[in-house]
């Protein structure tokens, strides 16, 4: 952290002189705290664009660039394939000396010791991540044990860890394969000759490299992207593989994934005191508290997104004790099931009405009674047939509670057939909602 601090100091440019790096716990890692009292729209934090890992960035450095032309790495893998390699370089690993001497004669050709500047933030970056993923993924059997923890979890979550863990297959997949290729000689041949240590060492680095741009990178707008359509090499792979479909607006979200040394040491809170962003004018990543104002020796957050422990759990490894972003998603095909448990015959008329509606079922932590809309999709349910031309010109009625008991004992019932801790955690957020609503209404 030393180092850290010092190279931090050796800008001038970068503005920090009001804010104190703490350790909170293991656990938790490092924190940003106030030095002295900030008042509204105070800026905290500034860290020149130079210093931003992008996958633009990464993209510019020519042994990266030289990687791409052989390669197809997407955005967010190019920047794990980042911080793996030199991550590499500060921790030599049995069984692929030649390989990184080798880099070693290239990187002295294309670029001077003073250009790395980032060793130092390397240095203090976290080793371990209490996600699931990072938990089993390098145990034995590791992916069978996150598929079944998976299959027990709420469907959103459950395909969000499995999600993830296809993402971090490919990944791995794709740089063992630029690894391998980079020897000379036949690639199953030297495959078979790595030692069992130099593979965990490989497979670790992986984990630890997508871990990395998972939970510390920051989304932004402004940041130069980084496309694959720069890369000219094709991989018929690369398709066949692809972790989800996105929409056209949404095709370079890894290029606007930026790591800001400094920044990404703050921890998140819901009721969060500042906000991060580029100033694209100044060319400055800058922080500012914007929400309210600040007293010395408190703690700064900014918050990740509207994340229900679920999500933190998933992306993050933690849960909050109070999340006001805590929900039960009551999908419309759900929605009907529990009606017909409670004895309530849906015809198709009403199905098509229901879903013609598309008002959301969803719970949420801040609610003390149901929502309009889904009291209204429980008036559509018990609609006379004579009133459902004109089905929105009716109020709703008050009968839902039973279809929230239904709900309550269902995810009850889901709970129970948990074996771990963890996972009853996902169920037990939802089920304390359905509680506390049905007290209150």
């Amino acid at each position: 952290m030393n180092d850290f601090i010092k190279w931090l100091e050796s800008d001038g440019n970068i503005l920090f002189s009001n804010v104190g790096i703490c350790l909170i716990d293991k656990s938790v890692g490092y924190g940003l705290f106030s030095k002295e009292n900030v008042r509204l729209n105070e800026v905290l934090i500034k860290i020149p664009e130079k210093y931003i890992i992008t996958a633009d960035f990464v993209s510019n450095i020519k042994e990266y660039a030289d990687i791409l032309n052989r390669f197809v790495f997407d955005s967010s893998e190019l920047l794990a394939l980042f911080f793996a390699f030199e991550r590499w370089t500060l921790e030599m690993p049995n069984g692929f000396e030649h390989f990184l001497n080798c880099r070693k004669e290239l990187m002295n050709e294309k670029r001077n010791e003073s250009d790395c500047w980032w060793k130092s933030y390397i240095g203090i970056l976290p080793r371990n991540f209490s996600t699931p993923l990072f938990i089993y993924y390098l145990k034995e059997n590791g992916n069978a044990k996150i598929k079944e923890i998976a299959s027990q979890l709420p469907i959103e979550t459950k395909e969000k860890l499995l999600g993830q863990l296809d993402e971090l297959i490919i990944f791995e997949e794709k740089f063992l394969k630029l690894l391998l290729n980079s020897f000379e000689g036949d690639t199953f041949q030297i495959a078979k000759t790595l030692s069992q240590d130099s593979i965990i060492f490989w497979r670790e680095i992986c984990c630890w490299a997508w871990h990395i741009v998972n939970t510390r990178s920051i989304f932004t707008e402004n940041l130069s992207l980084h496309s694959v359509d720069k890369q000219k090499s094709c991989d018929k792979n690369q398709k066949i593989c692809s972790k989800k479909k996105k929409k056209t607006d949404e095709e370079n979200f890894g290029g606007s994934l930026a790591l800001v040394p400094l920044v990404d040491m703050l921890n998140h809170s819901p009721d969060a005191s500042c906000v991060p962003f580029f100033d694209n004018k100044m060319g400055f990543f800058k922080v500012i508290a914007e929400h309210h104002s600040i007293v010395a020796g408190q703690q700064l957050f900014f918050c990740y997104g509207a994340h229900n422990n679920d999500q933190l759990w998933i992306e993050y490894g933690f849960r909050l004790l109070e999340n006001p972003f805590n929900r039960v998603n009551i999908s419309i095909d759900l929605f009907v099931a529990l009606a017909e448990r409670c004895g309530q015959k849906v015809e198709s008329a009403r199905r098509e009405i229901l879903k013609k509606a598309s008002l959301p079922c969803t719970i949420y932590a801040t609610d003390e009674i149901p929502s309009f809309a889904l009291r209204k999709n429980a008036s559509i349910l018990l609609m006379k047939k004579s009133k459902l031309s004109n089905w929105s010109q009716y109020l709703f009625s008050d009968d839902e509670n039973a279809i929230l008991r239904k709900l309550e004992n269902a995810l009850i019932a889901r709970r129970n057939e948990c074996s771990m801790e963890e996972i009853c955690a996902s169920w037990d957020d939802q089920i304390q909602i359905l509680k506390r609503m049905l007290i209150k209404y």
